[in-house]
């Protein structure tokens, strides 16, 4: 299989045995703990969910495939896109995201915990004895996760999308992309933001 990126990271298309040789054979070495982006192919995604290192990623997606590709990659259990798409988020809200959900995006992003849970409005207290988030904390994390799934999906590198998340902007008053993420109309104009620069407009 051909590295695609540099460093640790490659961006991973594959065919089911592609996906089958690359996971199994050990090729390259994934520093300090870090993620393999892989394109979503449906056939094989149960299978590498069960890896904690993969996060899938499908820069074709559309919006209404997107909530259950972010809540796959949360909760490494695959929530397969169809009709019903928004009634499996809905139920995913109500029933509140658990613990892990918040550390898998904390890794991911590489924010601290304190900073991704000032951002998603959840006091450190607070934080530290929950096991399952309540509502509104569950549709905060999604918020801010959905937000940086667009950004993994328009650079196709997990270092790129990571400093951009976190550095100001000057079509957003010098805050950062995760900055603005602390309200719903934030995280729009971000994903409006990666929209320009998905079509060649950058900001």
């Amino acid at each position: 299989m051909k590295k695609i990126l540099p460093s640790a990271i490659w961006r991973v298309k594959y065919t089911h045995m592609a996906a089958q040789g690359i996971i199994s054979s050990g090729a390259g070495t994934l520093e300090n703990g870090d993620f393999l982006l892989v394109e979503f192919v449906p056939v094989d995604a149960p299978k590498l969910l069960r890896k904690k290192q993969v996060w899938l990623i499908n820069p074709l997606s559309g919006h209404g495939f997107y909530y259950p590709l972010v809540l796959s990659n949360l909760t490494r259990r695959y929530c397969a896109p169809d009709e019903s798409s928004v009634e499996t988020v809905r139920r995913a809200i109500h029933e509140g995201l658990p613990k892990a959900a918040f550390e898998q995006l904390k890794s991911i992003t590489g924010i601290s915990g304190d900073f991704l849970a000032s951002v998603v409005g959840i006091p450190s207290r607070t934080l530290a004895r929950r096991t399952t988030f309540k509502p509104d904390e569950t549709g905060a994390i999604l918020r801010v996760a959905a937000a940086f799934q667009k950004t993994l999906e328009v650079f196709e590198d997990l270092k790129k999308a990571r400093t951009w998340f976190k550095s100001g902007k000057r079509a957003l008053g010098g805050a950062s992309p995760l900055e603005f993420c602390d309200t719903e109309p934030g995280a729009a104009e971000v994903v409006n933001l990666l929209g320009r620069i998905e079509h060649g407009v950058f900001s």
